[in-house]
This record gives C-alpha cells, structure tokens and sequence, in this order.
C-alpha cells in the first residue's frame, strides 16, 4: 500500500515513529535505525499506515518497560528540527508526543524553520505530555511501581539517545513560546489520545 499524500495540501508527520499517517508526509531523525524507507518496504507500510482519528490503533497498549524498537516505515529521513522545505509550502505540521524531546536549541531552530515553512493560514499541531500534571500524578503516586512509570512518562523512556525528554510543557508556557515565533489563534485542548495527562496546541500563521 503506498502513501497517497495530497499534491494540493502538504502535511508534514514530525517524528512518526511507527505511526504511519495516510495523506501525510512521514518524517523520522536519521539517527533511528530502525526506521525504513517505506518505497523499500511495503510490508512495514501495510503493518503501520493508520489515519490520524485512529492515530495509534496500530500500536500496542503502552509498556514503559520494554527497551526494544520495532522496525517501521518512513518516507524520509531528515532532521525535523533543521528541514529544507520552501518558504511558503507546508499547510500542516503535526508533531505528536516528540517535541519535548527537542534541546532548547532545538526548540528555537524547529520552531523558525516551521513558522518559514508554513503557509499563510497553516497551522502546526503540537501534542505533548502536560508536566504540571505529571508532577501531581507523581507526588501523589502510592507506590514505587506508580512513581517510577510517571518519571518514565515525565523523562523519557530512555530505550535510546532519541527517547529523552529534554523539557516539560504546559499549555500557557507553550503557548507564550510559539506567540513568541510568530504563531496567532493559538488554541489548547487537553488530549484524551493518550493514556496520559498530555494536550495539543494549534498555532496558526
């Protein structure tokens, strides 16, 4: 099965994973060996493709112990932080569950080339966990067991050097900070896509 993605309208799936988005662009770090080229290997594409209201139906119930990647496809291998699309060209970036692993430098270079990018009136889609809840599941946890599967969920799972959480969210922090790059009409909603406490963010351009 191939990724018809839109000619019209580009859509840029940031970090997939193994999420693999029909009518999207899949994007994922060269620096994951496990990713695959998905021209090369219509087997993982029949195994991942999925579309975004049925975002992980796909994947398995959510184990923060296991330390193994699966293999999956993407359609290229670029850094999502730093890309070259034109000016102007990009009508939707969505990015879920993969920002907060982004270093501060990260932040501000994604950000700037993703606002360049984007044309005027489209919109980046941002999911990631809400720290301050986080930090009340873990205060409030009863068991070592609880806590330490929320430290998991607020640093990273650590299965790899991608899998660290550099920074914590919150809507009204994330929100100043893509006001900052230029972003309007910004807009939180908490997230009910994962098991979680997490929230998306639109910003416009």
């Amino acid at each position: 099965m191939k990724n018809e993605f839109s000619e019209k309208k580009l859509k840029l799936h940031l970090g997939c994973g193994s999420v693999y988005l029909t009518n999207y662009l899949n994007i994922d770090s060269p620096s994951n060996n496990r990713a695959c080229l998905a021209y090369r290997r219509p087997d993982l594409v029949d195994q991942w493709q999925t579309t975004k209201d049925k975002y992980y139906e796909k994947q398995g119930p959510l184990n923060l112990s296991i330390t193994t990647v699966n293999e999956f496809p993407v359609d290229s291998l670029l850094d999502i932080t730093n890309m070259s699309f034109l000016p102007n060209s990009v009508d939707e970036i969505l990015i879920v569950q993969t920002f907060e692993h982004f270093a501060r430098s990260q932040v501000d270079q994604a950000l700037k080339s993703w606002y360049m990018m984007l044309k005027p009136g489209g919109f980046v889609d941002i999911y990631v966990p809400n720290i301050t809840k986080m930090i009340d599941l873990f205060i409030t946890a009863d068991t070592k067991e609880k806590r330490q599967n929320v430290s998991r969920l607020i640093f990273g799972t650590r299965k790899t050097e991608l899998f660290y959480h550099h920074f914590g969210y919150n809507p009204q922090e994330l929100t100043k900070l893509l006001a900052f790059y230029g972003f309007k009409n910004i807009q939180t909603n908490d997230s009910t896509m994962h098991d979680y406490p997490s929230f998306e963010i639109k910003g416009w351009k």
